[in-house]
């Protein structure tokens, strides 16, 4: 399916099931997503993720990740509406 891209740097699709996904870069009011999004993924997953075994994220951690010099570093989240709530994943 056709992507259409944002202004905001803001990518929407669907998946192959029709679900609608909003992909973009991390912004600072994201913080507050990365202990749900810590809490659903596995223990693998977060290792490939950050490169070490870890279970939760520091403040100065979570923070330095929602507040990236994207002349350097890089960060994404995709989110999909499922019902009435909003379930985000971040990369």
């Amino acid at each position: 399916m056709p992507d259409k891209e944002i202004d905001s740097g803001e990518q929407h699709q669907a998946t192959r099931g029709g679900e609608h996904i909003v992909i973009r870069r991390v912004r600072p009011e994201d913080k507050a997503l990365y202990p749900d999004f810590l809490r659903d993924v596995s223990a693998e997953d977060l290792r490939l993720r950050f490169f070490a075994r870890i279970s939760e994220l520091s403040a100065a951690e979570s923070d330095r990740l929602s507040h990236l010099d994207y002349s350097h570093d890089m960060a994404f989240i995709a989110s999909m509406k499922r019902q009435a709530k909003s379930s985000a994943w971040c990369a």
